[in-house]
């Protein structure tokens, strides 16, 4: 890869790492704060649609796990310590990394976004509720237990699941677009200053709320 392509794709990644933590710090405070019902559900609906995107754009094996590792950091750097939401985040991203190297390899047909986006999610949230709870071992999973591990995983996980088989493929829809603004193939220099200063802005705008 030049160098070139690596600022585009460290650029590219940052941003929409940045859209996902955005989303978790803002929206996710505001369903948490006001107890809505299954939040969970809409923050991986987003993330799903900004790890497809990542994942389009810049088909390296570990972008999913990048793109977390940003919006990790993001919520980090803007809200009080979660540990359990930042975990959620990071094994998501990882989820749909493995989704995306192992899937192509055993069905490579028409439906093969519908099932990275399902199987993806589904992975991500049953490595989530399984390390949280039986490796990590925090109050808030064990003192409900296992219940609390199947509505995660086969309830919630089940219609969030459903949300990224439809999302992943509609961002393949979305990829020429995202790509005019992230892979700039016309003043590639303009392009990347106001992708950086968009992504800046994000992180001001956050810390302003």
């Amino acid at each position: 890869m030049d160098k070139r392509k690596t600022i585009d794709m460290a650029l590219g990644i940052f941003f929409l790492g940045s859209l996902w933590g955005f989303s978790e710090a803002s929206l996710g405070g505001w369903l948490y704060s006001h107890e809505i019902a299954y939040s969970s559900i809409y923050l991986t609906t987003i993330a799903v649609a900004l790890i497809a995107l990542s994942k389009m754009l810049y088909p390296s094996r570990w972008t999913g796990t990048l793109t977390g590792t940003i919006a990790l950091f993001f919520k980090l750097a803007n809200v009080p310590f979660f540990a359990c939401h930042l975990l959620a985040i990071f094994l998501l991203g990882f989820g749909f990394d493995i989704a995306y190297a192992v899937i192509p390899r055993l069905y490579s047909g028409k439906y093969r976004l519908p099932l990275i986006g399902l199987i993806g999610t589904y992975g991500g949230r049953a490595l989530f509720a399984l390390f949280i709870t039986y490796v990590v071992r925090y109050e808030y999973w064990t003192a409900v237990g296992l219940p609390k591990v199947i509505d995660y995983i086969f309830i919630s996980g089940t219609v969030a699941a459903l949300f990224g088989a439809i999302v992943v493929p509609s961002c393949a829809f979305l990829k020429k677009s995202a790509g005019a603004i992230l892979l700039p193939k016309h003043r590639p220099r303009f392009s990347t200053g106001a992708v950086l200063a968009v992504t800046l802005g994000i992180w001001i705008l956050q810390k302003a709320l």
